[in-house]
């Protein structure tokens, strides 16, 4: 590989082929979280309620792509682990709304997860949807990191979240998301962000055997890609 293939690998693309591929790859997989919408009413309501109010839709990384990304990788997760009825709609409409006015690195987790319930009962209440918001609270919970509910004290739909939540790196475009959007937020170099997502990605742990099974496939491409990325920074750096 030469200096030009790595640093389009860097920049996010690569040939034109690859830019149509990938254009088309974005398209069904966002597709796939609009469907999901369509099937239900509720998230057709949460969607509009996030589109018109979330204040982070536009951030690097906890923008409204990742909230879609997330409640995808829920429905999939839910599908595998038999969650169905009121169970899945507190599940679904908790992941969309998981990082709802997420600060983008200017206030702690515990202050972003507040932000997001407070939002989800704000949305609840307005619509009078039949879910339990102790139960949304608790799947939330799950998400915050560094982590506050132990991987052993995790309930089913916890599991399902916080695999799901790990699974942007699953998606075409998760280095620039991932890395570029993380290394914004939080005001690091892109480049001295590196070290410690490698390190985030190699301890990356999931729940579910849905999400165990996934990593098997996957989760080889994911650190190959990343290797590439150091090397094309490497060679940038020379």
């Amino acid at each position: 590989m030469d200096e030009k293939e790595r640093m389009n690998i860097l920049s996010g693309t690569d040939s034109k082929e690859t830019r149509i591929n990938e254009s088309k790859d974005s398209s069904d997989k966002e597709l796939q979280a609009i469907e999901i919408i369509d099937k239900h009413e509720y998230l057709q309501k949460a969607f509009k309620y996030i589109i018109l109010n979330n204040k982070s839709n536009d951030n690097p990384y906890h923008d409204l792509n990742h909230l879609l990304t997330v409640m995808k990788y829920c429905y999939q997760g839910a599908g595998e682990e038999n969650v169905t009825g009121k169970a899945l709609r507190e599940l679904l409409i908790t992941a969309i709304f998981h990082d709802v006015n997420h600060s983008g690195g200017k206030k702690s987790d515990e202050e972003n997860i507040k932000l997001s319930k407070k939002a989800i009962k704000s949305f609840v209440e307005s619509e009078d949807i039949d879910v339990s918001l102790d139960s949304m609270n608790e799947i939330i919970d799950a998400t915050q990191y560094p982590y506050v509910v132990d991987a052993d004290d995790l309930s089913v739909m916890q599991s399902i979240i916080r695999d799901a939540d790990l699974m942007q790196v699953y998606e075409y475009n998760w280095i620039q998301q991932n890395i570029g959007g993380l290394s914004s937020e939080l005001n690091i170099d892109f480049i001295d962000f590196l070290e410690p997502q490698r390190k985030f990605l190699e301890a990356a742990e999931f729940n579910t055997k849905w999400g165990k099974e996934l990593k098997k496939e996957r989760w080889e491409d994911v650190m190959k890609q990343f290797k590439m990325l150091e090397d094309a920074c490497a060679v940038k750096l020379k």
